[in-house]
C-alpha cells in the first residue's frame, strides 16, 4: 500500500480545494490523501510533500469553509 500510495500521490503538488466538497460529500479527498501520505512518507518526507500539497488554501478557500446544512433534520445523534 506504501509503494501505491508514493507512486500515485508523491508529486501531487497544490491540492486544488476549490473543487472539494459540495456540501454532499462527507470527506475532503485532498486531505484523505495528506493523511495517507502521512502514514506513509517519513517524517523529513512528509515536512517537504505537505507544505506543496497545501501550498493553495487560503481563509476564503471554499472547501474549508463549514458546510451549510441543507437538511436540519439530517444530523448524528450523541447518543
Amino acid at each position: 500500500m506504501a509503494e501505491a500510495a508514493r507512486r500515485f500521490y508523491a508529486e501531487d503538488r497544490a491540492q486544488n480545494f476549490r473543487q472539494e466538497r459540495s456540501g454532499h460529500d462527507c470527506l475532503s479527498p485532498g486531505l484523505c490523501e495528506a493523511d495517507l501520505m502521512a502514514e506513509v512518507l517519513t517524517e523529513d518526507e512528509l515536512a517537504v510533500w505537505l507544505p506543496d500539497f497545501l501550498s493553495e488554501p487560503t481563509p476564503e478557500t471554499p472547501a474549508l469553509n463549514p458546510v451549510a446544512v441543507i437538511d436540519p433534520t439530517d444530523t448524528v445523534s450523541s447518543t
